[in-house]
């Protein structure tokens, strides 16, 4: 075994405290040497909030990027099993990749990877042949080109074959061959620069046959500049669907709304903010808007025709105010924060705001909030790797449950159109579909009092590479789409057969290269069915048709 030089933690400056994108803080967790036949000994930051060589330019993180990267990595070949958790253990860490392994023949009914065929040099993928469950972020080897993969592009296919688009890096999934109900996201033809992402799909997860042309289902309308030299971080439809509001951290919000084939900026909120603003949301009745940023302070803005005024400005966050969302009855807003509280507001006939409820249940930057379309229950996600939710109890708010499972952040949440069921998204690359259980309910799932039981019913797991930042259900077809750090969208559609209690949901659709960078938010129009807007780091807003396909 080649000796690891010994490599004394750095710090790397994120961009988190300045621009206040995706974390809570900066804090030096050591270095990660990493090292195989294939690559050379090369030293990574291991922090929370990164912008360093290695990530691309704009580059942060909310967790460090091996912080669950390199949670564990064992397999027969592997002479270093390590384990490590950089939140209650850093320092500099030692970690060797395997040496590339030839993969056993292909079991019957198998798809040849060509990438991964024993001719070609590859990096190891968890799975039987390779390390375990090696969960490398995005900002781990940096973007396409930043890392020396001449030794991967070495190999040439021979022949068309089952491929994954996507980063080039390890990744979750098996090597060598791929079957057919690890194929859901698959493409068939060469394999993209560098090497291809192997996602393993579970069979009690997709059920229907592969489909070649999943990014057919997708059809890009528009593309506009929204926020130039800046990242878009959020969009928001009003409830007519005819207005979207995007902002992003150029400070500014910016109102949308379609001429005949195009969509043009019709309004921008420029003086409302000192700093990024990260969420818009808009009130029931579409005549307000509010804007979260991270000058601590959240903006009412009043809508006459097609001019927007600042009304009402919410101050009392200690730190960046991360998501506002209003109550489906227009009483309520809520709004959360990096200082780990969420905050309910109180709308009186006059458009006063008083605070009526501060709740500290979370332990770290509280991420989003979401209302219950229709009750007036509040949801909350969090840094700290949960969801909260919270009920009004006489004259107070109270947690009355929290639902745990996922193995880090959980960025985004959303609840379905009936209000039964919630799907959280998180730093783990997994989806999660969480069903509430009213007591005395037929299934026997326990309750505590009157309050009602979540119980996750479905983990979506294996279709993304990176990070999941946003995901949404479509309230007029109950299709799941979500935004992910490895710039594509993808669509998930529940199978009508599936048991209730165990729903099965096949991906109808998956674009790899939606946008350029980071895909940040997704949302689906409120009235136009299958119209869906995404934005990106890249700063732009595109606007898709979706289409269930054929056959599926």
């Amino acid at each position: 075994m080649r000796e690891r030089p010994e490599v004394s933690s750095r710090e790397c400056r994120g961009v988190e405290d300045q621009a206040g994108p995706r974390g809570s803080g900066t804090r030096d967790l050591g270095t990660v040497v990493l090292g195989c036949d294939l690559w050379p000994e090369r030293s990574l930051p291991y922090t929370d909030s990164c912008s360093s060589p290695v990530s691309r330019p704009q580059g942060r993180y909310d967790a460090a990027p091996f912080c669950h990267g390199l949670r564990s990595c064992q397999g027969p070949s592997d002479p270093w099993p390590q384990t490590r958790n950089a939140r209650t253990d850093p320092g500099p860490i030692h970690f060797r990749l395997p040496p590339p392994l030839s993969p056993p023949p292909p079991a019957p009914r198998s798809f040849p990877c060509a990438r991964h065929s024993p001719e070609a040099p590859q990096a190891p993928c968890a799975g039987p042949h390779g390390t375990g469950s090696s969960r490398l972020s995005r900002g781990a080897f940096g973007r396409r080109g930043e890392v020396d993969y001449n030794s991967q592009r070495a190999a040439r296919p021979q022949q068309k074959a089952l491929q994954f688009p996507g980063r080039p890096g390890p990744s979750g999934g098996s090597c060598g061959t791929r079957r057919p109900w690890e194929a859901g996201v698959g493409v068939a033809g060469d394999c993209p620069d560098g090497l291809a992402i192997c996602a393993p799909v579970s069979a009690h997860l997709l059920r229907t046959p592969l489909r070649i042309a999943m990014k057919d289902s997708l059809v890009l309308l528009a593309r506009v500049p929204a926020h130039p030299d800046s990242r878009c971080w959020f969009l928001a439809w009003n409830p007519a669907g005819t207005l979207l509001a995007s902002c992003g951290g150029d400070r500014r919000v910016r109102i949308w709304g379609r001429e005949g084939d195009s969509w043009i900026c019709k309004s921008v909120l420029s003086e409302g903010h000192q700093r990024t603003v990260r969420k818009v949301a808009w009130s029931p009745c579409g005549n307000y808007l509010a804007s979260a940023s991270f000058d601590a302070t959240t903006c009412i803005w009043k809508k006459n025709q097609d001019d927007f005024e600042c009304v009402t400005t919410l101050e009392g966050h200690e730190n960046e105010v991360k998501s506002v969302a209003w109550a489906p009855s227009g009483n309520l807003l809520a709004t959360c924060s990096r200082d780990k509280s969420v905050w309910v507001w109180e709308v009186d006939e006059e458009d006063e705001y008083e605070c009526v409820s501060v709740l500290n249940s979370h332990t770290q930057d509280v991420k989003h909030v979401v209302w219950h379309p229709s009750q007036e229950l509040l949801a909350s996600a969090s840094y700290d790797d949960t969801v909260k939710l919270y009920r009004e109890e006489e004259d107070d708010w109270v947690c009355y449950a929290t639902l745990e499972g996922h193995e880090s952040t959980v960025w985004s949440l959303a609840f379905d159109p009936s209000g039964q069921r919630l799907a959280s998204c998180s730093d783990d690359r997994t989806v999660r579909i969480w069903r509430q259980y009213l007591p005395d309910n037929e299934q026997g799932v326990a309750c505590s009092g009157s309050d009602p039981s979540w119980k996750c019913i479905c983990t979506l797991s294996g279709f993304h590479s990176r990070t999941i930042y946003d995901v949404a259900w479509c309230q007029l077809t109950g299709a799941l789409a979500t935004a992910c750090g490895d710039d594509a969208i993808r669509v998930f559609e529940e199978d009508p057969s599936s048991d209730p209690q165990q729903p099965t949901f096949s991906l109808t659709a998956h674009l790899p290269q939606a946008h350029s960078q980071d895909v940040n938010c997704v949302a689906w129009n409120p009235k136009e069915q299958g119209l869906l807007a995404s934005c990106s780091d890249d700063g732009e807003v595109a606007f898709w048709k979706y289409q269930r396909p054929e056959g599926i």
